[in-house]
């Protein structure tokens, strides 16, 4: 399965940029001078994926912003933002967005972030960092090439307004060649920045893109018949997910799952399956007594893998890899994964890779 990972120079990188030029100049005046004897320190090497998704990163291109009706972008350097937004994103950089009155009555003020023109696959989906004090409807809208309305082409997903927030939009745009993204905050509904700044500010960071979609169309297909209903006799079940039993409580995703923010509950010809896009692997975290319990089922359906899977059980912070199904395509495989070992298994948790 494709990982989708980030992060900033502080950390591991995980992004790709074609290449990064640099630049100096030789000469006398104003700038860097050679210190004798000091040996020259190199700029730090950006690897391989660090800039795909739009993070604003000061290594990175920088898209450029056409503001309209009142919203305004500008990037910040975290640093420079008061501790309450800081503190929950550890990035070096991110955009600011205000919505202010434009005086002409028109109430969709936003801004449309111009990118080098990349492909969209239809069915894909748009994940954001949201950073918004309070409850907020965010319209995204991709803008085909030539064409900056993108009318029709986006989604509006509402934001909590519990600070940075992982936002994911499955926008209904057709597949096709974009180079615009276009952002709106309360779409409808006149900003009002020049009276209240801390409602009419926001956040954003870490825009990318998951091409395709596992629940809708896509070129690499996706299902379109649910999985198969379970046979097995529900007294014998211990049921995390599924339409035929009822459930115990879990964690799905686990806040360490990569990425934490791309887990849908979708319904595919009536039945309820759970939809993961761009997964590197998926936490599950519950508890139970599991102890009488001797297989794990999965019902699975991937348009992408060969080697499908593996599931990982801890049982109180003991690690069992288990045995799992090969490729699952293109419909429905069931896999099935006996445990090795298993203690009380009153705590337990599973991993899916």
């Amino acid at each position: 399965m494709h990982a989708l990972a980030s992060r900033r120079l502080s950390r591991i990188f995980s992004f790709i940029i074609p290449t990064l030029f640099l630049a100096g100049c030789f000469g006398e005046g104003e700038g860097q001078q050679r210190i004798i004897n000091e040996p020259v320190q190199p700029e730090p090497e950006v690897p391989a994926g660090f800039c795909d998704p739009i993070n604003f990163e000061p290594l990175c291109p920088q898209p450029s912003f056409i503001d309209f009706e009142g919203g305004f972008m500008t990037i910040e350097r975290v640093e420079t933002l008061p501790a309450g937004i800081a503190a929950g994103n550890d990035s070096i950089a991110v955009g600011r967005m205000t919505k202010a009155d434009p005086g002409s009555g028109l109430a969709f003020g936003g801004v449309v972030i111009s990118v080098p023109a990349f492909d969209l696959q239809a069915g894909s989906t748009f994940t954001m960092k949201v950073y918004s004090p309070r409850g907020v409807r965010v319209l995204l809208e991709p803008d085909p090439v030539g064409d900056q309305t993108g009318a029709g082409l986006g989604v509006e997903v509402t934001h909590g307004g519990t600070g940075w927030e992982d936002m994911t939009f499955p926008v209904p745009a057709p597949a096709g060649r974009y180079d615009g993204i276009a952002l709106i905050f309360d779409n409808g509904e006149l900003g009002d920045f020049e009276n209240d700044p801390a409602n009419w500010t926001f956040y954003i960071d870490d825009i990318t893109i998951i091409q395709g979609g596992g629940g809708g169309p896509g070129p690499g297909g996706a299902p379109t018949t649910s999985a198969p209903t379970p046979t097995q006799d529900a007294a014998n079940v211990i049921s995390l997910f599924s339409d035929a039993y009822t459930d115990i409580a879990t964690t799905w995703p686990t806040d360490f799952s990569v990425p934490n923010n791309t887990t849908s509950d979708v319904t595919i010809d009536g039945g309820l399956v759970k939809e993961h896009l761009g997964i590197s692997f998926v936490g599950v975290e519950f508890q139970v007594d599991a102890s009488s319990m001797t297989h794990l089922h999965l019902d699975v359906w991937t348009p992408n893998a060969d080697g499908l899977l593996n599931v990982v059980n801890e049982d109180h912070g003991t690690l069992n890899e288990l045995s799992s199904a090969g490729a699952a395509r293109p419909a429905f495989k069931k896999s099935v994964s006996k445990y090795s070992s298993r203690k009380s298994a009153r705590h337990m948790g599973t991993i899916l890779r």
